[in-house]
This record gives structure tokens, C-alpha cells and sequence, in this order.
């Protein structure tokens, strides 16, 4: 084992070096790999990324040793520019990332306050032992696009806590004690993978949005591939009932047939639709209710001045 902080130290001894570093941690690879990328690649454009920002990944100066294993606490102030970190399979046991105000990416072995860190895009902490969700109320919910965090021991409740997360386009929680429908994320428009397989999510296929059913077609005919075009779920229990018929092996843009799926159950999504409209127009009206009382209320404060 390596003191996580000294190696921290000997590796950016100056703040002039820590202020220049972009990513920590991940795998070291070479110009090769970037045929490999063309999801990356896609992204930096469409989100008007420089290309410089997708050749620091692939040139990771900042890769940790393979013969070393990092622990104890690790503080990375003073490095302000740093865009990845990725300490998975270290045992970290306090991470301070205040300075890194640019933190788009994370892989991480512990329960983090990313309060200030606003740019946060991408969060993975799977098989973590963590034991509560507080660290979700600290997130930036705009920003966030994948969050990977299955095999956790979180108390038992309803996905309702992934609802602000409007952005996200891969939620993976598989192993987890979640339970319920997938009604609350059915306004997460640009969802494109969703794990659920291990918990106790029975019901609401009906409710996810209208964009996870529909397969790029230009991409399909084209044969592309790479995750920012897949529809995926993946699941157990009676959302994998339901959905058995439907199930498709070899196509690397979706594991089930969800146009079959939406055609067969159009009547169960239209039911869906009129609810959600009624609960929508039943909460303006409590809004409206509430707003009387408290404009009376006010007028009575006046009238007794």
C-alpha cells in the first residue's frame, strides 16, 4: 500500500503543476485507441467541446501505476483544472475535490459533498458499501448525465430521488433495495440506459418517456453503434416478464423490441398519460387553493393595521 496523499504530492510537488492537470487516474493509453472512441468523439462536438479536451483522455499522463494501491485520505487542493478522476480499486478513505471546480467525471470509492462542483457530468460508484443517498442533494442536477451506482447497500425506498437529474441519459442501480414504479423518470427525456436487474422495481414501463421507445433510425440503417445511440434496460422480475417477448439478442442499439412493446401496450400508455395530466391539473389546483389562503391572509394583516 501507498500513502495516497505523498504520492499525490511527490507526482505534483508544485501548484503550478497541480493548477496544469486534467485527469488523475484511469487507464494509460496511446493515439491508437482513438479509433476507438467515436462515442467520445461524438460528444465532444455535439456538446462544443475542443478536441483537446478528448485527447487528454486518451493521453493520460495522470495514470496510477498498475503495481501500486493507494490509501488513506487524498486532498486535491490547488488542482483547478482537473476534469477526471478516477480512483477505483484505491482505498481511499477521505477525498477533499473542493478546489476542482471543473470535475466532470468521477469514479470513486466513497460518500462525496460535490457541493460547488457544478460541472459534474459523470459519476461512478459502484460496489462502494455506501449506505445512504445524501451525496445526490449535493449534485448539480442539470449537469449530471451518468450515474453508476449499483451493488451499494442504500436504504430501501422509491426512485422519486432521480427525478431533478432531468439530464441524465444512463442510471444504473442494479443490486440496490429500490422498489416500486418507474414513474419518476418519466420527464427524463434523454435516457438511454437503465439498469435496474436486483431491486424491487415492478411496475411503470409505461411511464418512461416517449424518446427511450424510438431507435435512431438513421444510425440503425447506417449500422452505427456506441452508446449515445442504445436504448437499454436492463432488468429482473416482472419488468423482465413483461418484457420476455420482446427481448432481442446481437442488436448493439437496443436489447428489446420497444416499438413492438409500445404498439401492444399503446392503450396502457395512453392510461398513463391521462393520469399523469390529472395528477398535473389536481397539483395546479392545490397551488391555486394555497395561493387564496395566503392572498387572504394578507389582506386580513392590512386590513387590521
Amino acid at each position: 500500500m501507498v500513502n495516497a496523499q505523498e504520492w499525490l504530492d511527490s507526482k505534483y510537488p508544485t501548484a503550478g503543476i497541480k493548477a496544469g492537470v486534467k485527469r488523475i487516474g484511469g487507464p494509460k493509453q496511446n493515439l491508437k485507441n482513438i479509433i476507438g472512441i467515436g462515442q467520445d468523439l461524438f460528444s465532444v462536438f455535439i456538446k462544443n467541446r475542443p478536441l483537446t479536451s478528448l485527447l487528454s483522455n486518451v493521453i493520460n499522463d495522470g495514470a496510477i501505476e498498475n503495481n501500486i494501491s493507494l490509501e488513506g485520505p487524498l486532498s486535491l487542493k490547488g488542482f483547478f483544472n482537473l476534469e477526471v478522476l478516477d480512483i477505483e480499486g484505491h482505498k481511499i478513505t477521505a477525498l477533499d475535490i473542493s478546489d476542482c471546480s471543473q470535475l466532470l467525471y468521477l469514479v470513486v470509492l466513497t460518500n462525496i459533498d460535490f457541493t460547488g462542483l457544478d460541472k459534474i457530468e459523470k459519476i461512478f460508484c459502484s460496489g462502494n458499501k455506501l449506505a445512504n443517498l445524501d451525496f445526490l442533494k449535493t449534485i448539480n442536477p442539470t449537469n449530471l448525465i451518468t450515474l453508476r451506482m449499483d451493488g451499494n447497500n442504500f436504504p430501501a425506498r422509491d426512485l422519486s430521488c432521480f427525478t431533478p437529474f432531468v439530464k441524465l441519459e444512463r442510471l444504473y442501480i442494479c443490486n440496490n433495495p429500490f422498489y416500486g414504479s418507474l414513474k419518476p423518470l418519466r420527464n427524463l427525456k434523454d435516457i438511454k440506459g437503465i439498469g435496474i436487474a436486483g431491486t424491487n422495481i415492478d411496475n411503470g414501463l409505461e411511464y418512461l418517456p416517449e424518446e427511450f421507445f424510438d431507435v435512431n433510425a438513421i444510425a440503425s440503417n447506417l449500422g452505427l453503434t456506441g452508446g449515445y445511440f442504445t436504448k437499454t434496460l436492463t432488468c429482473s422480475g416482472k419488468p423482465a416478464e413483461q418484457l420476455e417477448n420482446y427481448k432481442i439478442e446481437n442488436d448493439p442499439l437496443r436489447n428489446y423490441n420497444w416499438q413492438a412493446w409500445k404498439r401492444d401496450n399503446q392503450e396502457l400508455i395512453n392510461k398513463a398519460k391521462e393520469k399523469i395530466k390529472q395528477e398535473e391539473l389536481e397539483g395546479l389546483i392545490i397551488k391555486t387553493l394555497e395561493w387564496e389562503v395566503v392572498a387572504k391572509e394578507i389582506k386580513e394583516f392590512y386590513e387590521q393595521l
